[in-house]
């Protein structure tokens, strides 16, 4: 019963390492706002997120407030091109959604509806692409396009998780959602996003073994020693 007791309420017990764990959630996830607040930002901020929650978050390497900024310096360039590009493409299709319902042309405002969810899928995938590989402005839409539909699923789960939240936080609970919701959300991606950008990175070689993001999580270790019972039991 002690043991029991002490795994989950000593220093390094379940409790204190799940309250810490939220602790960085929080932490990154304001970083993330305040760095919005110029909006041309808001590319490198959600690369800067994304990074910083999967390295110092979930695989605990690194201080998070250190790697959340090395981010935002390596990538704020392209990061605040990519927001600009996606702004212009955003409002030249609302331009001609709200165009086509004043026309009330069914058909062209289906059209625009299409063109929106597709282009917002895809860009779904722009900021994680960029926060792992070193690739030209043209690949880093171009791989992002090829993920968001050979992994079609994975972008339909993320697309309808992230509408829900921006509208939880924008319309029903914008104080009690806006500090906790948009980290927690990304800590849950990171998971569904890992899978889709593992498939598109080199196999390891004995260098890069060591990397962070090549390292096993405790789900793959558990499920791999887990499918290594089995197999000693046949």
């Amino acid at each position: 019963m002690m043991s029991w007791w002490r795994r989950i309420f000593s220093y390094e017990g379940t409790l204190i390492q799940v309250l810490e764990k939220i602790g960085k959630v929080i932490v990154d996830n304001i970083m993330f706002l305040v760095c919005c607040i110029p909006l041309v930002t808001i590319g490198a901020s959600l690369t800067s997120f994304y990074y910083a929650m999967i390295k110092s978050v979930r695989r605990e390497r690194g201080n998070l407030i250190r790697e959340f900024f090395s981010s935002m310096k390596r990538i704020i360039g392209k990061g605040c091109i990519f927001t600009l590009e996606i702004a212009a493409v955003a409002v030249v299709l609302l331009f001609g959604l709200r165009y086509s319902i004043a026309r009330e042309s069914q058909q062209l405002t289906f059209l625009y509806l299409i063109l929106l969810a597709l282009f917002g899928m895809v860009s779904i995938y722009v900021f994680p692409v960029l926060s792992r590989f070193t690739l030209s402005h043209k690949d880093i839409w171009k791989l992002a396009f090829i993920m968001c539909f050979k992994h079609f699923l994975t972008t339909i789960i993320i697309a309808a998780g992230s509408v829900l939240i921006g509208y939880l936080v924008i319309f029903r609970l914008p104080i009690a959602c806006i500090l906790v919701a948009p980290g927690a959300w990304c800590y849950v991606i990171t998971f569904l996003m890992e899978k889709v950008l593992l498939k598109y990175m080199p196999p390891p070689s004995e260098e890069d073994s060591g990397e962070w993001y090549y390292e096993k999580t405790g789900w793959q270790k558990w499920k791999e020693a887990k499918k290594g019972a089995r197999h000693e039991k046949k």
